[in-house]
């Protein structure tokens, strides 16, 4: 999951021209909301793995554990829906330069 994550930021960091497209254009937000779901998932994995997992006998763990797999499938679903989405969506335009004034040009 780690690498998962650390390829998408580097994507997104070939991708995107600032930080600030996260925000300003459809692909960084859609971006966004996809690594934050990856990192609510790992959040999930690690709650399942460090308080339930090794209390599955107790009585109402199987119950918990069960709800938040539920849960779990239903972020994975939409994060999957969302890398859909970033696959049809246009990157942000290549930052331009500014022009050159034509008094400033050489013969």
């Amino acid at each position: 999951m780690i690498l998962i994550l650390l390829s998408g930021l580097l994507q997104t960091v070939l991708f995107l021209n600032t930080p600030a497209d996260l925000f300003g254009y459809t692909y960084g937000k859609l971006v966004l909301s996809k690594m934050v779901g990856l990192v609510i998932l790992i959040g999930f994995g690690a709650y399942n793995n460090r308080k339930l997992v090794p209390n599955i006998e107790a009585a109402d763990t199987p119950q918990k554990l069960t709800r938040s797999v539920k849960l779990e499938l239903a972020i994975i679903t939409v994060v999957v829906l969302l890398s859909g989405f970033v696959a049809y969506e246009p990157t942000p335009p290549a930052a331009q330069s500014p022009a050159t004034p034509v008094a400033e040009r050489s013969p």
